[in-house]
């Protein structure tokens, strides 16, 4: 399901992965599934979108990222590659 971005962070907590450096790159959509979190992201210098899939590192109890990918040509074409990937089905 769409999150909030607060809702997100909110997640990740104090000791979760740093995000995107925001000169050159922007969070635009944020999703969480029962055991996993996913961020749409714009790069702006190659005008084109990653996304990351993470999931709770079982070792240390804290979110990691499980897969990712960079370089679609849209943020729907991210949005449905990460949503294969949260829902097992990879980052093909």
């Amino acid at each position: 399901m769409s999150i909030t971005r607060e809702e997100f962070h909110e997640t990740l907590g104090p000791d979760g992965p740093p995000g995107p450096h925001p000169r050159f790159h922007e969070e635009r959509e944020w999703w969480k599934s029962d055991d996993r979190l996913g961020v749409i992201i714009r790069d702006k210098i190659d005008d084109d979108w990653s996304w990351v899939n993470m999931a709770i590192d079982p070792f240390d109890g804290k979110w990691r990222c499980c897969d990712l990918a960079a370089g679609a040509k849209s943020q729907d074409e991210a949005r449905m590659a990460l949503h294969l990937s949260m829902i097992g089905g990879g980052s093909e």
